[in-house]
């Protein structure tokens, strides 16, 4: 027995209207979340990249339920349209649209679960450290976390005494905090202090470092170890030539 017409009307009519508020409700929710995002990227600069990757994801999650949702709507009203005719394949088209308009209310909830997950951020990280292990060339040699934090933590120091020993002003951090990795190694470079190779290494420790912190692995690379240690050794002349700088002066 077919079903009444009047019920596909309804149904349909309903599901467009549905899921047309169900986008409209989430992609309002997604806007707090980004906002949400973007203020602590403010507030913290070590999640720059991991803000870029979840920007990238959520990104594609949300062109993907676009078409979906598109697709959903007009087949529905095109379901709506053509309920007043009987034709061949007619409850088949009803069947995949109605799928279809399940597939979109599916992929809103788990684009919802996905935006909100309490560790988004670390497994972000982990997502990107992943991809990245290629371009780091990392051995795959493990050294202990707290290894690699004690000698980062040295190599920084040896930054800001670069930056100091230069007089080189580094505004702070609008939140107070002492300028960052990034902003002291972009302070040697534009004063001259560092050639654009040993910047670029730093850069590159420093998004490591971060991925690393935020990522909560237990282990880092001894590859990154061995290139921060390298990259101490590079800033050690810096102090000494200040000084003789100085001293012809």
């Amino acid at each position: 027995m077919a079903p009444n017409v009047d019920y596909i009307y309804w149904t349909f009519t309903a599901a467009a209207q549905s899921v047309a508020a169900f986008i409209g409700l989430l992609l309002a929710g997604y806007a707090l979340v980004h906002s949400l995002m973007e203020a602590a990227r403010e507030r913290d600069e070590t999640l720059d990249e991991i803000y870029a990757a979840l920007r990238l994801r959520f990104h594609r999650w949300l062109s993907m339920l676009a078409g979906l949702t598109c697709l959903a709507i007009v087949l529905s009203l095109v379901v709506v349209y053509t309920n007043r005719w009987e034709f061949p394949g007619k409850y088949v088209l009803v069947a995949l649209v109605a799928l279809i308009d399940l597939a979109a209310v599916v992929c809103g909830l788990a684009f919802v679960v996905n935006t909100s997950h309490p560790s988004r951020y670390m497994l972000a990280a982990e997502r990107v450290l992943a991809q990245r292990r290629p371009d780091l060339k990392l051995s795959g040699e493990s050294v202990p976390v707290g290894k690699f934090f004690a000698i980062l933590a040295r190599l920084e120091r040896a930054m800001r005494r670069a930056v100091q020993a230069a007089d080189i002003a580094v505004e702070s951090n609008t939140n107070g905090r002492p300028p960052s990795f990034k902003q002291l190694a972009d302070a040697l470079l534009q004063n001259e202090r560092i050639d654009a190779d040993l910047h670029r290494e730093l850069i590159v420790i420093g998004q490591y470092r971060n991925l690393v912190y935020h990522g909560h692995v237990s282990t880092a690379d001894k590859t990154m170890l061995d290139r921060v240690q390298a990259a101490m050794k590079r800033l050690e002349p810096l102090r000494g030539e200040r000084e003789r700088e100085r001293a012809v002066a």
